[in-house]
């Protein structure tokens, strides 16, 4: 197995190789996730200047539009986002080839291609949340195993052309008496990914509220693009991780 930096150094040059990545962060990633922060904070904001409560909505003395329109949005964003980690991973497939170069596969085909598994993402990962609430009812550990072991359910779609239950018993095998090598390189990866980016983030906020607060607002964008670069990160190291799991002896 290599180690979490290698790993991610891999998926860095990899996404530095093929353009049509930089497309789908831009579209699928950055900007619904720069509107899911612009609407988040204009939904609590209006929430508090109107004193807008779930028990007044229960009392019937306020509108649950409000609340049911921000949902939408969000799932609706989510969903955009969603399709761009299909087309990350569909991307990333290359990963698990053994010559991964460069492509001139168009922003169009990629994004085409992985609309097919948007749908089929969607439904697996509310039937995983539920097996994952189900098992961690009896205990916490056990929730956590079955997180691991399912996690790699999204590569076993699109890459793979598994289906909903079948996605998630094929990760399951694959990561099955490799969980402990599994987490620790998963948590390895997020952390070290996510982790710098976040302070850069904090940086950037704090640097803008204390010089230009007006255009605080501004930094959707760069929050946004951070971690739209993290995710795409993350997501051709899980590739790369899954590839190494499947030829470790079980």
């Amino acid at each position: 197995m290599n180690n979490v930096f290698t790993v991610i150094g891999t998926s860095w040059d990899f996404y530095k190789s093929q353009s049509v990545l930089r497309a789908v962060l831009f579209w699928l990633l950055m900007i619904p996730l720069t509107l899911l922060l612009a609407t988040g904070d204009i939904f609590v904001e209006e929430t508090l200047s109107r004193d807008y409560t779930m028990a007044g909505i229960l009392e019937g003395s306020q509108s649950a539009m409000p609340l049911i329109g921000f949902l939408f949005i969000q799932v609706a964003l989510g969903i955009v986002m969603l399709w761009g980690i299909a087309c990350v991973l569909l991307v990333g497939k290359r990963l698990m080839q053994t010559r991964a170069g460069r492509t001139r596969t168009s922003f169009s085909i990629v994004r085409k291609e992985a609309g097919h598994f948007v749908g089929n993402l969607f439904l697996t990962d509310i039937l995983r949340t539920c097996f994952t609430f189900f098992w961690s009812l009896l205990l916490i550990v056990p929730g956590i195993i079955y997180f691991v072991r399912t996690f790699f359910y999204a590569i076993a779609i699109v890459c793979e052309g598994k289906g909903y239950r079948e996605a998630l018993r094929h990760s399951k095998d694959v990561v099955q008496g490799h969980t402990t090598v599994a987490l620790l390189h998963l948590a390895g990866t997020a952390g070290a990914i996510f982790l710098p980016l976040a302070v850069i983030d904090g940086f950037v906020i704090e640097l803008v509220l204390r010089t230009l607060p007006d255009l605080v607002r501004l930094t959707y964008l760069t929050s946004a693009y951070l971690y739209s670069l993290g995710i795409v990160i993350f997501m051709l190291s899980t590739v790369s991780l899954y590839s190494q799991l499947k030829k470790l002896p079980s």
